[in-house]
């Protein structure tokens, strides 16, 4: 066997002594700023995608409320993006708050494999109403006739938002209202084929009446009477009702469907009312009322009210094409444009609601509102406060209570039986060792002067997030002073890790650089130091979990800028903290205790994600250099002060249940069916459809048929819902079933 020789020098030699004689009478001692896991989920504003888009033809210039068009000199490419209907619905009932947006335009990145996003630049928010007319019979000795059309109706869903213009304006104040447009379909040939078309109100005047023809034969002297009563501040526009009277008439008309509701239209260039073409062999049109409003006042800028169903852009131009006018957001081309939440911080009175009443009040979410008010004392009165610990944690360490259970027990206001009973898996009570890790059995807290939900958690072992959860609904949790602080919503709350995996998360201190002389005091340690970086873990066995081998070490990462997190080449960047980062997914179920076969068919439970959730699980940490050689630290001989290792995790739910419609080809429909005592039933029926996996009708890939392909990808979805709709969690069904019916006063 070939060897090396190595010459040492004598500072060599006494560069190894002072390394050794470090290693062997001292503990190695990083300093940790952090070690255990990451946060499993995030708090991210909410985000509502545009549904449809449609091409706006104007003959007159448009002035949209927010921003500046890109370049005055050219045409503005108006387009009306619809906006989905539970961003509609989000201001009813209204709450303390009506909800702020950004409209945003995302645009999928080649490069980066992600979502490049910049804000619209130049928009407003709109209200489309469709409104189908008629031709009426000429009326002798009334030329005008020829440009007035019956009023047959707008349709149920658009009168549900025409009620609620109403609500919000009066005959006297128009409020956010800034014009009324009518549009109707282009000419199906030229250049210009596609959305909708509009004379420009300057060239055009139109206004709805209730009238009796026979006798009012004279719309020019009714018009401008109309415009003679329309109030001084009133936008210039082409309708010759106020905003409030036109919004009114085209409700009652729809409403009565009664007939004696006229449109007049006349364009003054071409001396015509509507063009023949939008009209079918019946004399029948379909129109588009397009309100479009402006911010009354500073704090009505963008705020999404309940009628507002669509925002008008104007500096979007690469609008998808396709066979009609309207065409699915984003269907043909790599953008979407999306509406997104744009919190505000207020300040709320408690005012002795509950967490839950303030999420509902200002679009919030509940355990965000607990986390921002951690710190903030708790009420205390004659009743007093409790609160319910369901997830409290001990682990022994070098400090008080010990690793005596009596004593644990009366530390936590609790009993030896009732510990033993939130740990049915530990057989041998007769001593417990430095770092091993007990549920607390859920306790009833009263709440003492000084305490916050931040020091209640800290004391119980919880996650902060999980006694938040276990108390939202607490009335009068906190006092009505001092005022607590809220981020508007609406948020969504996502998982962060897929289920089954924790992220091993840990930071400490980057250590400076070696001093090249030997005999500096600090020389053997920062050596080691810089040696021993590398991040060892394993799942560690416990009442819970089964040891797994050590996982491949990670090193120090400096942390991503978000912008760069999908970049596919990409260098480090410069940690300006100076600390070292370590993250790293660890998969623990199939470390879960116990490992159940299940016969026939069914997925194996082995390979069940959700094992271990409601169970403790402790990662054992150690410092190790790149050959894997290990080093003592406090994480293996704990000194009071320092980290204990194996800190423990109670595993808990972090994705989302897989609702009836996202079951692949399951379709849900209900029947109410007469009932006894006046109380009715509500069925419920499922249907399962074939068809997409059925063999003969598709051709081979190299993928395989595309059924096939279908019924392997369904298959990963029905997996996922089995073992979601499995779970047992502390002897109890983890998944309950409950139906909301607006038929229930109590759910409308």
């Amino acid at each position: 066997m070939d060897s090396l020789k190595v010459q040492l020098q004598g500072r060599d030699i006494k560069r190894i002594n002072r390394v050794r004689t470090f290693a062997e009478q001292n503990l190695l001692v990083p300093k940790h700023l952090l070690l255990g896991v990451a946060e499993a989920d995030q708090v991210t504003p909410a985000r509502f995608n545009t549904t449809a888009v449609t091409a706006w033809q104007s003959a007159a210039p448009v002035t949209l409320p927010y921003g500046q068009p890109a370049d005055k000199n050219l045409p503005v490419p108006l387009r009306i993006w619809s906006l989905p209907d539970n961003l509609i619905d989000l201001a009813v009932p209204q709450r303390d708050v009506v909800p702020r947006f950004a409209f945003k335009v995302g645009t999928y990145d080649q490069a980066t494999g992600k979502m490049a996003t910049r804000p619209v630049g130049y928009y407003g928010w709109g209200m489309q109403i469709g409104l189908a007319i008629k031709r009426i019979p000429p009326v002798a000795g009334s030329p005008a006739t020829a440009h007035t059309y019956e009023l047959v109706a707008a349709n149920e869903y658009d009168i549900v938002l025409l009620e609620r213009l109403l609500a919000a304006i009066s005959p006297t104040n128009h409020g956010v209202v800034s014009d009324l447009t009518l549009l109707y379909l282009p000419s199906p040939v030229g250049q210009a084929a596609q959305g909708k078309q509009s004379d420009g109100n300057g060239n055009v005047a139109f206004f709805l009446t209730q009238v009796n023809l026979s006798t009012d034969t004279h719309p020019p002297a009714l018009m401008l009477a109309l415009r003679a009563a329309a109030p001084a501040d009133d936008p210039p526009t082409g309708c010759y009702n106020t905003a409030y009277d036109f919004i009114r008439l085209l409700w009652e008309g729809s409403i009565t469907r009664s007939g004696g509701y006229f449109l007049y239209y006349h364009n003054f260039e071409t001396q015509e009312g509507l063009p023949d073409r939008v009209f079918n062999d019946k004399g029948e049109a379909e129109l588009t009322l397009l309100v479009s409003f402006r911010p009354h006042t500073d704090t009505d800028r963008n705020r999404a009210m309940s009628f507002m169903n669509c925002v008008i852009t104007g500096d979007i131009s690469d609008t998808p094409r396709g066979d009609s006018g309207e065409q699915q957001a984003g269907a043909a081309a790599s953008f979407t444009v999306f509406a997104e939440t744009d919190p505000e911080q207020r300040t709320a009175s408690p005012g002795g609601s509950s967490l839950d009443d303030l999420a509902i009040a200002y679009y919030a979410d509940a355990i965000s509102i607990g986390e921002q008010n951690a710190d903030l004392p708790l009420r205390v009165g004659t009743v007093g406060t409790t609160l319910t610990v369901a997830s409290g944690v001990y682990q022994v360490g070098v400090g008080a209570p010990g690793a005596d259970l009596a004593t644990i027990a009366q530390y936590f206001g609790t009993s030896v039986q009732a510990i033993q009973a939130a740990n049915p898996r530990i057989a041998d009570w007769s001593g417990l060792k430095l770092s091993d890790a007990l549920r607390l059995p859920a306790l009833q807290v009263p709440v003492k002067a000084g305490d916050s939900l931040r020091k209640l958690a800290s004391f119980y072992g919880e996650e902060l997030a999980a006694l938040v959860a276990e108390n939202r609904t607490v009335m009068g949790l906190f006092p009505d002073a001092p005022p607590l602080q809220v981020t508007t919503g609406p948020s969504v709350r996502s998982a962060l890790v897929p289920p089954g995996v924790v992220e091993a998360k840990a930071q400490r201190d980057q250590p400076g650089a070696v001093p090249r002389n030997p005999d500096d005091p600090v020389f053997a340690e920062t050596y080691l130091q810089n040696m021993f970086h590398m991040l060892g873990y394993r799942v560690g066995e416990n009442q819970d979990f089964t040891s797994s081998d050590s996982g491949l070490p990670v090193g120090p990462a400096d942390p991503v800028p978000e912008e760069e997190l999908g970049d596919k080449a990409r260098l480090p960047a410069a940690n300006a903290d100076g600390a070292w980062q370590y993250d790293r997914a660890v998969p623990y179920y199939k470390f879960a205790l116990p490992a159940q076969a299940r016969a026939g068919d069914l997925p194996p439970l082995a390979d069940n994600p959700y094992r271990g959730v409601g169970d403790l699980l402790q990662l054992d940490f150690g410092w190790q250099d790149i050959f894997g050689n290990q080093i003592l630290t406090p994480l293996d001989s704990p000194t009071p002060g320092s980290p204990v290792n194996r800190p423990p995790i109670l595993l808990g739910y972090t994705d989302t249940l897989l609702g009836p419609g996202q079951w692949p080809s399951v379709g849900l429909s209900y029947q109410v069916l007469p009932g006894t005592a006046a109380v009715a039933g509500l069925q419920f029926a499922f249907t399962f459809d074939t068809q997409p996996y059925e063999s003969g009708k598709e051709t081979n890939d190299d993928q395989g048929p595309t059924w096939q392909q279908a019924a392997a990808g369904d298959l990963s979805t029905y997996r996922r819902l089995y073992y979601q709709l499995n779970q047992v969690l502390n002897k109890q069904d983890a998944v309950t079933y409950t139906w909301h019916t607006s038929l229930l006063p109590g759910d409308a």
